[in-house]
């Protein structure tokens, strides 16, 4: 219920788009599964259709509807604005923490809902940290790892490694 209303609008009309076709009724849909659980949401407050469609996503256990509604959430512009600050002050903290116990730094690793999530969220720690980056893959300290397809958007392509780009593993 945080999600401002406008942006609750926009994403639930990318929703309909992407999957209005699949799913002729699914504002209806969702909304009956809303009904189902109106008694236990604790709330006097008026809540739109597209909050209830939301809502009723979350409670239908229809996976693919879930799912698509959540990863629009969880992808958002805003989302992932915060995700990728939070993780680099974290770094950066750990990082400072760790100076005195493990000279060498250290690892981390960031698994996300999807793959454009992934994509967009690299792009944005990008935009905080630009010296993180290299586009040779023997350089930089980020890398994406993620399994890919010719027809993926170009600017994907570059995260997306053939088996002659990943990194050989010596044998013990």
């Amino acid at each position: 219920m945080a999600l401002p209303e406008r942006e609750a609008h926009t994403l639930w009309e990318q929703v309909q788009a992407e999957f209005g076709e699949r799913y002729l009724k699914i504002g209806e849909f969702l909304r009956r599964w809303f009904e189902r659980v109106r008694p236990c949401l604790h709330t006097d407050e008026k809540l739109s259709a597209v909050r209830k469609s939301w809502l009723g996503a979350y409670f239908s256990h229809e996976y693919s509807l879930e799912a698509a509604a959540l990863e629009k959430i969880v992808g958002s512009e805003k989302c992932i604005e915060l995700i990728a600050a939070g993780f680099v002050k974290h770094w950066e903290a750990r990082l400072e923490a760790m100076e005195t116990q493990a000279p060498y730094g250290g690892k981390a690793m960031i698994v996300c809902m999807s793959r454009r999530i992934c994509v967009e969220l690299y792009e944005e720690i990008r935009k905080l940290k630009p010296e993180w980056h290299s586009d040779n893959d023997k350089q930089g300290v980020m890398k994406v790892v993620m399994t890919g397809a010719a027809d993926d958007p170009a600017e994907w392509q570059c995260h997306i490694q053939s088996k002659d780009r990943r990194p050989r593993q010596p044998v013990p």
